[in-house]
């Protein structure tokens, strides 16, 4: 059953490319090793589109909630996703993304945790990609999402180098390590970005505009930041 629906996922792809159009700027097919594939998080789509443009197989990460629906879940126990669940550590997920890694497969990480309604500025990055990178020394590209995917509305993936966290491997693993290579992780896909941007832009190229519920939420996101912002100087 698990075999059919892969296969039926992967007759898909080239049917979800007309209604999602996006241009790669980089590879499509990468070295089928262990790597985990970082990116920031606009839209739900965000797993299902980029499975469609690249030519390999990956294993997303995904909330643990979507799970209550006997179809997706059916579909992405197929794909091998991860469910993980919010709140407290998850430690099957992490055993689970684990022996994805050692069996020298992709693990696709959004480490937002949650979409973004800001295209323009990335959430805290949580801190689970650092420690599967460092547990099984596995390489991590980068990849930058310009826009919330819309359907018929054209997008940009801008695929970055790859990288190992090798300066850190002869640390101890502790909760201060893990954050700081959380910070340089979204760092670096920051310049990805503000790269990525300039170029888009010198092309003549503009985000859509916001439905008016899009709009409320990113005004609520920013106030939020903010907000934070101030408290954390006080």
């Amino acid at each position: 059953m698990c075999k059919n629906l892969y296969g039926f996922a992967k007759l898909l792809k080239p049917l979800i490319r007309p209604f999602y159009p996006v241009t790669v700027f980089g590879p499509k097919k990468f070295e089928d090793k262990k790597t985990i594939f970082v990116m920031n998080h606009n839209s739900g789509w965000d797993p299902v589109v980029w499975s469609a443009y690249c030519k390999n197989q990956i294993h997303f990460m995904y909330k643990a909630e979507f799970r209550k629906n006997g179809f997706l879940r059916s579909v992405f126990n197929s794909l091998e996703y991860v469910p993980v669940s919010r709140g407290d550590v998850d430690l099957a997920a992490i055993k689970k993304s684990l022996e994805i890694l050692n069996g020298e497969k992709i693990l696709g990480i959004f480490p937002e945790g949650t979409r973004s309604p800001d295209p323009e500025n990335f959430k805290p990055f949580h801190t689970g990609t650092a420690l599967l990178a460092l547990k099984t020394k596995a390489p991590i590209r980068l990849f930058y999402i310009w826009d919330k995917l819309k359907m018929f509305h054209r997008n940009y993936i801008v695929v970055g180098e790859e990288y190992t966290l090798e300066k850190y491997y002869d640390r101890k693993i502790t909760k201060d390590l893990l954050e700081e290579i959380s910070r340089d992780l979204c760092e670096k896909l920051v310049e990805l970005k503000t790269s990525a941007d300039k170029y888009i832009a010198s092309k003549g190229k503009k985000r859509r505009k916001l439905t008016k519920k899009e709009q409320k939420k990113l005004d609520n996101f920013r106030r939020t930041l903010a907000e934070k912002a101030e408290n954390d100087k006080g």
